[in-house]
């Protein structure tokens, strides 16, 4: 299952507009909302949202600086997420 909801969730694919593949896809995410949030991934807690306001261009979560927002929003330092976010560097 994990491999599969895993492909889901990084496929580019998922705007195909078939009537099973986005039934098959919604239930697959809606299974990751159950299970991956607070899984440890590099001593990191996945976090896991719906994304109700879908824009083309913006759905990999990136950052005004092209970063993961996590990460440029990020006011300590955190070795694991790669130091200080841009917004703590730029002060």
């Amino acid at each position: 299952m994990s491999g599969g909801l895993l492909k889901v969730l990084h496929s580019d694919s998922y705007m195909e507009l078939s009537t099973s593949g986005v039934t098959m896809k919604k239930s697959y995410a809606e299974d990751a909302m159950w299970y991956i949030p607070g899984t440890y991934l590099e001593d990191q807690i996945i976090p896991t949202d719906w994304d109700a306001e879908f824009k083309e261009g913006w759905q990999y979560g990136r950052g005004r600086s092209g970063g993961q927002v996590p990460d440029e929003c990020q006011q300590d330092y955190d070795a694991g997420r790669g130091g200080y976010g841009k917004l703590a560097q730029n002060q």
